[in-house]
């Protein structure tokens, strides 16, 4: 599956990198021949046997990415979170497990999310920390990971961080 979905006041592309994998780069050439950029970019990959981390970096290369990333991918290489575009409104990694402390600390996205990380708690720890401190991805304003038993994190990655916490009823709006 891929397609280019193009209206007046949005551009998605979507590609499932595994489906006419020996035409990824042809179809990717065709894209950015008819757009320069893309608001939104869902690239999918169903065989994590496959590496399709040369696909997606010449993507990453050729197609500016100006909203949303969203990548459900196995990536393998170590250098490969250097590609990501900066200053996306949100960037989603469903297979996350390739991203660790190193390449957290590189991610300028506004909003993130994050399944499946491999990044420990005191690295959570640690990066929450310089995140206050603005030391590290000052963009970003919204980070949202899987961490299943709220307590365990609560104990084990807040434990000398200051927080509150707030009634899910309760909306807030803040002007920027």
């Amino acid at each position: 599956m891929f397609g280019s979905i193009q209206d007046a006041d949005n551009s998605t592309f979507l590609k499932d990198v595994d489906t006419f994998n020996d035409h990824n780069v042809s179809i990717m050439d065709f894209v950015k021949t008819n757009a320069k950029s893309v608001d939104d970019c869902h690239m999918f990959q169903a065989e994590d046997k496959n590496n399709v981390d040369e696909h997606v970096v010449y993507l990453l290369e050729n197609i500016v990415i100006t909203s949303e990333l969203l990548f459900c991918l196995h990536i393998k290489s170590d250098d490969f979170i250097s590609k990501i575009p900066k200053d996306l409104k949100k960037f989603t990694i469903l297979e996350s497990q390739w991203v660790g402390y190193e390449r957290l600390l590189e991610i300028d996205s506004i909003s993130v999310v994050l399944e499946d990380d491999q990044i420990s708690d005191e690295e959570w720890n640690l990066f929450i920390k310089k995140w206050i401190e603005m030391e590290t991805n000052q963009n970003l304003k919204y980070l949202e990971i899987d961490h299943k038993e709220l307590d365990v994190f609560r104990d084990r990655v807040l434990h000398d961080i200051p927080y509150e916490e707030i009634d899910g009823e309760v909306k807030r709006t803040f002007k920027m």
